[in-house]
């Protein structure tokens, strides 16, 4: 997904988020949305990779360890070894959840 794509979404959601509580947000320019996009999510990767949990007004972020296990190779129908991992973790709140179920 490109950065463009990325800012595009994140306007919308803080759109749908201000709507959603009857707030009204000021318009700021894409250079400076970006800046600050670019500065809330380096500050949570970061503190993801030390280990702890980040809660924010959209979800909660955190590191997740996935243990090794048995894979197929579609292609080949070969069984591989997946080793363990450590993945990033998103899970959206309660009020990004009724945002995003009204639209269907």
């Amino acid at each position: 997904m490109q950065k463009s794509e990325i800012v595009k979404r994140f306007k919308a959601v803080r759109e749908e988020l201000a709507s959603a509580k009857e707030i009204e947000i000021p318009k700021v320019k894409n250079e400076v949305l970006e800046l600050d996009y670019e500065a809330v999510f380096d500050t949570i990767i970061e503190l993801v990779k030390e280990g702890n949990t980040v809660a924010t007004p959209v979800g909660t972020f955190d590191k997740v360890h996935r243990e090794a296990r048995k894979g197929r190779n579609p292609k080949e129908n070969i069984e591989i070894d997946i080793p363990a991992k450590d993945v990033f973790h998103y899970k959206k709140n309660a009020a990004v959840k009724k945002i995003f179920a009204t639209e269907e």
